[in-house]
């Protein structure tokens, strides 16, 4: 599993969205889980853990619904 302080921003951009997700939700919606967050885009939170830890890349129509919750 990767830990906030693997992410290098600068080294991919998959690293880079990761990054912004989680800070995003952990900032902008701080009581907001990874489960949370992924209900309300209909995703699970094990996905939106996935997309954080830069294990999965992101689709369109997703980041837009994140967009959105965020």
């Amino acid at each position: 599993m990767v830990s906030p302080n693997d992410l290098n921003p600068g080294r991919s951009p998959r690293d880079f969205y990761g990054s912004e997700l989680r800070r995003l939700r952990e900032t902008v919606a701080p009581k907001l889980s990874q489960q949370a967050l992924g209900e309300l885009v209909y995703v699970s939170g094990a996905y939106i853990g996935q997309l954080e830890n830069a294990t999965r890349a992101p689709q369109l129509d997703l980041s837009v619904r994140l967009d959105t919750a965020l």
